[in-house]
């Protein structure tokens, strides 16, 4: 009697436990949903997002799921639309292959480029994009727009603005709340990322130069860089960005490498070569510049 009493027990716990779980794996009171998940966002957020959006009933199980196959690393960002209720395997695989419901346009935005090469760049990619509109609703945003790989809805120019800088505002926000705890001048150190996008290619050599530059600026040394000249003229940074850095060169400027060096250059080599002094420095120049 008492084996019988137990086992039915049992069956009833795991009949509701089944249940509950097969409701917990489709969303509730769904209607169509359009969400954006952004780069570089961690696989629990992005579970988060999800549930908050009605995407997922439980961000908890779609953040198991993404563990426990690990395909948590490779999240695609991008705008998805969602137009009915899927379970939450479906929604793993969709955000892990890029399945976004609806027609994308690529667009690939290299670090350190103008404002007038991602109007050219865009332009090339999309025959129906304004350069000329686009050079006038983005001036004065050179340094904001962040450089990367976009999946558009629209080729706007106020749909491309919009979101290279909602990316860069997301992308920066450590290091700027880093910038602003140290109370340094957060355009200051976009300017500065961009000249060294410039100066230098490799992260190594982004902070030594990093360095050097600030270390001009803190002995009253013009920074010299040949692609301002205005700072071979007076001190200083130049007043606006010059292109739109990446994120290694932002935390170069926040990380810079100490070093004796005080000059650099950049050989026929393609190899950077630096100098302590301004006699090794023209050594430099003799041996690889001529």
């Amino acid at each position: 009697m008492l084996r019988r009493i137990f086992l039915s027990t049992v069956c009833a716990v795991m009949i509701v436990g089944g249940a509950f779980t097969v409701r917990m794996l489709y969303p509730a009171d769904f209607t169509e949903k359009h969400v954006f998940l952004a780069p570089g966002t961690f696989p629990r957020d992005i579970s988060n997002a999800l549930q908050d959006s009605g995407v997922v009933r439980s961000g908890f199980i779609l953040h198991v799921i993404l563990y426990v196959t690990r395909t948590g690393d490779n999240l695609v960002p991008g705008d998805y639309l969602f137009e009915k209720p899927q379970n939450v395997f479906t929604i793993a695989r969709r955000i892990t292959s890029g399945t976004f419901g609806v027609e994308q346009r690529k667009l690939v935005v290299p670090e350190g480029s103008t404002n007038q090469q991602i109007a050219d760049i865009a332009a090339e990619a999309f025959p129906d994009f304004d350069k000329t509109l686009f050079m006038k609703q983005a001036s004065g945003k050179q340094g904001y727009l962040f450089p990367d790989t976009y999946f558009l809805l629209s080729t706007s120019t106020e749909e491309v603005i919009e979101k290279m800088t909602d990316r860069f505002n997301f992308q920066v926000r450590m290091l700027q709340a880093e910038a602003l705890n140290e109370g340094r001048n957060w355009n200051d150190v976009v300017i500065l990322a961009s000249i060294l996008e410039e100066e230098a290619d490799t992260l190594e050599d982004f902070k030594l130069v990093s360095g050097i530059l600030q270390k001009r600026q803190s002995i009253g040394m013009p920074l010299q860089v040949d692609v301002a000249r205005e700072t071979y003229e007076r001190l200083g940074l130049p007043d606006q960005p010059l292109s739109n850095p990446g994120l290694a060169t932002l935390d170069a400027v926040l990380h810079p490498t100490p070093s004796n060096f005080l000059y650099y250059l950049t050989g026929k080599d393609g190899l950077m070569h630096y100098a302590v002094t301004y006699e090794e420095h023209k050594q430099n120049i003799d041996r690889y510049l001529r």
